[in-house]
């Protein structure tokens, strides 16, 4: 434990608050006021200070820094995991633009007070009870109140799949609606005391459901909990959360004003914990506040001077600074000008046959799409999955012909971080970027990052002129790679697009030497007839490695996880990859020459950007489009891009998220929970009956995958039998209940110590053996012993070999060994607030990489490169309803933080509500259809469709805005609830920069689902349910009907967008049945 820097941080706030309270409290800004419950500032809590944060009271001034200031952060935690990642946080020149701001009180506060001044009146602020307000003298919104979520419904956290790892059932909270907060009412006699057996999950508090006062659901009643659940206040701490509804300016000071509108629960005004309602030291900064309630009392509701409680500010740090100076250098500017001819643009082709003996594949370089769409069916069930005869395959069978070829190679691209140290594979949070990236030239590593890329025919492209191709960028998800240009590349081809993936950071094809040989064995004998035997080569290039020693590389493995300054730092460097891609793609000017021998001659020299040979460019130059899209990570990454990268003129991201934090606690991605909750949860102890014994297991995160491992065993338990484990090194324990069923749960915060392993001991009691209500304030837990009390079990050993792993490396157990973690974990509740305070600071890591931050920067135009460029794209946000991998309410976020979401016009067609309230009251953001709030004819619980993109609204009598029950069929197949008026007829327009901007909220089935149809997938369904209501299959045909295809209208959308460089967004009634006349969709080549 770090007590000197402990007491040292302690003590400068000290210094600050007694500077405070010895003052005359006449000099402040405003009255002295008196309260009963006051903001709280508790400097001796432990194991941190308790105050509001963000604040500039725990900051510290430097020339140092960018900012002038810089976080002062304690370093004071058990584990190194930990005091590694504070030891980060104290570098940051300022806190984050989308954190949630906490606000805790030394007593419960009336949360219908909040409620009432901050839900349902589209964010005006004339009678808010608390302000956030721009108090920077040269910032555009200076003096202005910004605005805040209290409880609006923009940010829910509930969970679609409440089991978050297959062990929930032997948790204390395993059926929370949410992982943040609590809903047990542990009151079971109602007598407001914590009595022996009430403390279920023993910490030392009666524990209350975290729900809106007089609300009291069963616990059946998923929706009517999710509805009572309190997101805005905790009632545990009493502490009031507020969420910027859009992400504030970086390098920029506000003030927060609690006003005397807030009222405790007795009904009295709360007030400020100092003699004064400021600290003395913010007088200067808060004077801006004072001149406003002076001169301009109607804009806070004629708030004065004596109405503030308490007032403090923060000051928020640099978001986009990093970028500007990483792209600078590769343009040849600034600090890091070293990149420009270390990293020049190129690419390094990989050869398709060594032989050359006139196979058909049209160049050394080059794989015609003729073979590859022979190669298609080699390679279905391998990378592909679609069903032969399907108009899945029928559509993307034609959408080939449209490729003249592929493809395959690497492109050099600076790495900002390390990988390896002395000792081998670093830390994950020791693999982030220099703080000094502005100042000191960086020693960027060589990364060859692996690249597909698709070429259309000349006859549909610009090449029939002779001109270059104009480019779609494809982003890939998350544990994929650039075999998604493979998917995409002919319906981008049927718009005269080229197609260009490169595997994200860590990422790549899952192929290991086995996987590999087996390939080469079972497909490059047919692949050589084929001339693309170098394809087996091709597809070995990956950024992912062996990390688990398993053999196999592990795609994407340290992208999503609980190491928050590597995940920042992965998604910064993909932006940089895709920086290098676009300069790439730019210096194909007919001009340069490359290594690349593309023709054949032997002499080197070609035309750079010549792949076929031809001597004529074949995609990007000067004035071809580059657009952007993919989904899920690739959503993510092309919002990313439309606020960094200038020669990106249209993005349309997919099912991408904002708000980084937020798809954290509510993901269901495969590999996010596993990698994100369960390193903040765990190490996990779990107790499971089997065999006639309880297996100890522990839960574990195996990369993005959840791996449960037995490494002891004792006799049976009961329920209510004790179990506590303990850290024998770090001090650290916990202490569980046995469940009904003969389970128990308990986490222990640790750290793996390769040379010395750290002991854990677990005690097994008979009974309850724990003191009630003795609580330690320090570690949260009431897991003190009963006089007396004796483990009838210990289990401080393995009891079989155990084979894990660690950064890489082995991490072997024998038999007899001492009990010790197999990976490092912080150990937090769910449902505490320790993990909800940890979010909030994760929030703060990683907005510099956050997409809806850097959708206000796009928004704000505030980022501007040496080379005098600004990024200026054109962009349509496109979320999927029912999202439950990137929560639709965060694909949301990035749409609002970038302009693309109204919130404050009410519309008479959505009943006088905005397009935001639309997605609220339609429980679009909540995206659960589980909780039944629709119901089909038949009982099915279903979602709204907000779009109508089938135009079935009209099939439903009425004139709501949302129809009503029963629901028929659409045109679509589908029995939905759908407005009357969709939403992207106002939501998607003309922007202000000649183009077109929006979102788009589509319906792909009714449950909801992650990313959208293939195109052709939602025909096939349909002629399935035709044939299942008796259809024969002449009828059901898709050749004899024009079937609504969802997958197809937007794929063609997507692709004509991006052709056009974002000028016009239409959906082609055409696009759906894939038969549009040539003036639209040339027929195939």
């Amino acid at each position: 434990m770090n007590t000197p820097r402990f007491s040292a941080f302690a003590a400068s706030i000290l210094a600050l608050v007694l500077c405070s309270a010895c003052a005359d409290s006449e000099t402040g800004l405003f009255p002295t006021n008196s309260a009963r419950v006051k903001v709280k500032v508790d400097l001796l809590h432990r194991p941190l200070p308790e105050l509001p944060l963000p604040s500039d009271l725990a900051t510290r001034l430097t020339p140092a820094s960018p900012t002038g200031r810089r976080i002062n952060a304690s370093l004071v935690a058990s584990t190194h995991f930990e005091r590694l990642v504070r030891g980060k946080i104290d570098e940051l020149d300022g806190w984050g633009v989308y954190m949630p701001i906490s606000i805790p009180f030394d007593g419960p506060i009336d949360p219908l007070v909040v409620r009432k001044a901050h839900v349902g009146d589209d964010y005006a602020t004339a009678n808010d009870v608390v302000y956030v307000i721009d108090v920077t003298p040269n910032s555009p919104d200076f003096r202005k109140p910004m605005p805040m979520d209290l409880g609006a419904g923009n940010f829910p956290i509930v969970l679609g799949e409440r089991d978050l790892n297959g062990h929930s059932s032997s948790d204390a909270r395993g059926d929370s609606l949410s992982v943040l907060f609590d809903e047990v009412d542990e009151d079971t006699n109602k007598n407001g005391l914590l009595d022996p057996g009430e403390d279920t999950d023993l910490d030392g508090l009666l524990d209350q459901p975290n729900y809106l006062p007089g609300q009291t659901p069963t616990a059946t009643d998923l929706a009517g909990r999710a509805d009572a659940l309190m997101t805005f206040y905790e009632r545990q701490t009493h502490t009031l959360l507020l969420r910027p509804l859009v992400p504030l300016r970086e390098r920029t000071t506000y003030a927060v004003v609690v006003t005397r509108r807030l009222l405790d629960a007795k009904g009295q005004p709360v007030g400020s914990p100092f003699p004064g309602a400021h600290h003395l030291d913010q007088r200067q900064a808060l004077q801006p506040l004072a001149e406003l309630l002076d001169t301009q009392p109607a804009a806070l509701g004629g708030l004065s001077r004596a109405d503030v409680a308490f007032a403090w500010t923060f000051s928020t740090g640099s978001m986009m600074n990093d970028y500007k100076v990483v792209r600078d250098g590769l343009y040849g500017f600034g600090a890091q000008k070293h990149l420009a001819t270390a990293f020049a643009p190129t690419l390094q082709l990989r050869k398709m046959d060594l032989e050359q003996d006139n196979k058909p594949h049209a160049g050394m370089y080059v794989l015609s799409g003729a073979t590859f769409s022979a190669m298609l069916q080699l390679l279905n069930g391998t990378f592909f999955n679609f069903k032969d005869g399907s108009e899945e395959a029928s559509r993307l069978m034609k959408a080939q012909k449209y490729v003249d070829f592929h493809v395959f190679g690497l492109m050099p691209s600076p790495r900002l971080f390390p990988r390896k140290g002395p000792n081998g594979y670093l830390d994950y949070n020791e693999m982030t970027w220099p703080v000094d990236l502005a100042t000191t030239p960086t020693a960027a590593e060589v990364e060859l990052v692996p690249f597909w890329l698709t070429v259309p025919k000349k006859s549909v492209s610009a090449r029939k002129d002779g001109k270059p191709a104009s480019v779609a960028i494809i982003g890939h998800g998350y544990m994929s790679s650039r075999i998604d240009a493979a998917l995409f590349g002919g319906y981008m081809a049927q718009h005269g697009l080229a197609a260009f993936s490169i595997d994200n950071v860590s990422h790549g094809l899952p192929l290991g030497p086995k996987e590999l040989a087996e390939f080469a064995t079972d497909y490059g004998d047919v692949a050589g007839s084929l001339g693309a035997r170098g394809v087996v080569a091709a597809l070995a290039d990956t950024r992912a490695w062996d990390q688990d020693l398993d053999g196999n590389p592990d795609s994407g493995a340290d992208f999503w996880t609980a190491y928050t300054f590597h995940t920042r730092d992965v998604l910064r460097q993909t932006a940089v990859d895709y920086m290098q891609l676009a300069r790439v793609l730019r210096s194909f000017d007919g001009k340069r020459s490359w290594d690349n021998d593309c023709n054949g001659d032997g002499k080197g020299g070609d035309l750079a950007g010549d792949f076929d040979g031809d001597g004529i460019v074949d995609i990007g130059g000067a004035d071809a489009t580059i657009g952007m899209t993919g989904s899920s990570l690739g959503g993510i990454t092309a919002a990313m891009m439309t606020g960094l990268e200038p020669h990106i003129a249209a993005t349309v991201p997919m099912c991408a998220g904002g708000g980084l934090g937020d798809v954290g606690v509510r993901s269901e991605q495969g590999g996010v929970r596993e990698a994100v909750i369960l390193r903040i949860m765990g190490p996990l102890y779990v107790g499971t009956p089997k065999d006639g014994k309880l297996a100890i297991q522990t839960v574990v995160p195996r990369m993005n995958k959840t791996e449960t491992i037995t490494v002891s065993h004792a006799k049976l338990v009961k329920a209510g039998d004790g179990v506590l484990v303990q850290n024998l090194d770090n001090g650290e324990y916990d202490c569980a209940l046995v469940t009904a069923d003969g389970r128990f749960q308990v986490a222990v915060a640790s750290d793996v110590v390769m040379a010395k392993p750290q002991a854990h001991k677990i005690s097994i009691f008979q009974g309850n053996p724990f003191l009630v209500g003795v609580r330690d304030p320090v570690k949260g837990k009431a897991c003190s012993v009963k006089a007396g009390a004796k483990p009838v079990q210990v289990v401080d050993s393995f009891d079989t070999d155990v084979k894990f792993h660690f950064q890489s490396k082995p991490l072997l157990f024998k038999s007899g060994d001492a009990l010790a973690p197999l990976a490092e974990g912080l150990a937090l509740h769910r449902a505490r607030p320790e993990l909800r305070r940890f979010m909030g600071i994760a929030q703060t890591v990683l907005d510099p990489a956050d997409p809806a931050v850097i959708a206000a920067s796009w928004k704000y135009g505030s980022l501007k490169y040496a080379t005098g460029e600004k990024p200026n794209a054109h962009m349509v946000v496109l979320t999927t309803i029912g999202d439950l991998a990137v929560p639709v309410a965060t694909g949301a976020a990035i749409a609002r933080s970038g302009g693309l979401l109204d919130y404050t016009t009410k519309r008479a067609e959505w009943d006088q509500r905005t397009a935001n309230q639309v997605l609220i009251d339609a429980h679009v953001l909540e995206g659960v259809h589980r909780y039944g709030r629709y119901k089909t004819p038949t009982g099915e619980p279903v979602l709204v469709d907000p779009e109508d993109l089938s135009g079935s609204a009209a099939l439903t009598a009425g004139t709501a805005w949302l129809t009503a029950p029963p629901y028929p069929s659409g045109k679509d197949g589908y029995f939905l609830p759908r407005l009357r008026t969709g939403l992207h007829k106002f939501l998607i327009g003309k922007d202000n920069h000649d183009g077109v901007s929006g979102a788009l909220f589509p319906m792909v089935i009714p449950e909801g689902r992650h990313d959208l149809n293939d195109p052709g997938v939602h025909t096939d369904k349909q002629v399935a349910q035709c044939k299942k209501l008796g259809g024969d299959s002449d009828k059901c045909a898709a050749k004899n009907n024009a079937y609504f295809d969802n997958g197809s209208l937007l794929r063609h959308t997507i692709a004509a967008y991006l052709a056009n460089g974002g000028k016009a967004f239409e959906m082609h009634s055409c696009y759906s049945t894939d038969n549009c006349p040539a003036a639209l969709v040339p027929g195939p080549p």
